[in-house]
């Protein structure tokens, strides 16, 4: 246990963690997410010591959202972690999670990820902090369409411009990508579930 520990102190880490949507949900496994989606290992080609946590949701609501902060802060308190290397994405149900995350403590994190998904939360402390959000969803998102996120990006810009930003600084903190269909290279015309982890880049 002492070897463990001191293992710990001296190796200082980044973190990430992946929110799932209906895989990893209540009884299919921690980590069953990972399976399909691809965006924490991709974190770990920038820096190979990358901790990534992929937990399984009770729900994609405050619940999760309550428990995935205490997750962050448990990984944060016992592990040697870079407190401003913590990155968090959430796709689909798991998105929805990630906004009430970022509605109570966006401050854990350096940067959020919200793929094919809806916002249930809001953005005050976001703004508050600074934190950088990037939205990627498909123009015809076949479960939540791509208006949520819209409607989400104007919002936070709105909010970003009473701060007295202007939009050049804005764009450093919040991004919307919207995918036409063209961009998916799956066969299957269901875009919800085929955005490609090359998105990221």
């Amino acid at each position: 246990h002492k070897a463990i520990r001191r293992q710990r102190q001296m190796c200082i880490r980044d973190r990430y963690i992946t929110l799932t949507g209906y895989q990893g949900l209540y009884f299919q496994g921690v980590g069953k997410n990972l399976e399909t989606e691809e965006f924490g290992f991709v974190s770990q080609n920038y820096n190979a010591q990358m901790i990534v946590l992929a937990p399984q949701l009770e729900d994609w609501d405050e619940l999760s959202a309550n428990q995935t902060i205490a997750l962050t802060k448990y990984f944060l308190k016992h592990y040697n972690i870079d407190k401003n290397k913590v990155y968090i994405s959430g796709y689909s149900g798991g998105g929805e999670t990630l906004s009430w995350i970022l509605t109570n403590e966006p401050e854990l994190y350096r940067a959020a990820l919200m793929c094919s998904s809806k916002c249930d939360g809001n953005f005050n402390k976001v703004v508050k902090n600074k934190t950088p959000i990037y939205f990627v969803i498909g123009e015809e998102d076949e479960y939540y369409g791509s208006t949520p996120f819209k409607e989400a990006y104007q919002q936070i810009v709105s909010l970003y411009k009473k701060e007295g930003l202007n939009q050049e600084e804005i764009d450093q903190l919040v991004i919307l990508d919207v995918k036409n269909k063209e961009y998916f290279t799956s066969p299957v015309s269901y875009t919800h579930l085929t955005l490609p982890t090359n998105s990221l880049v």
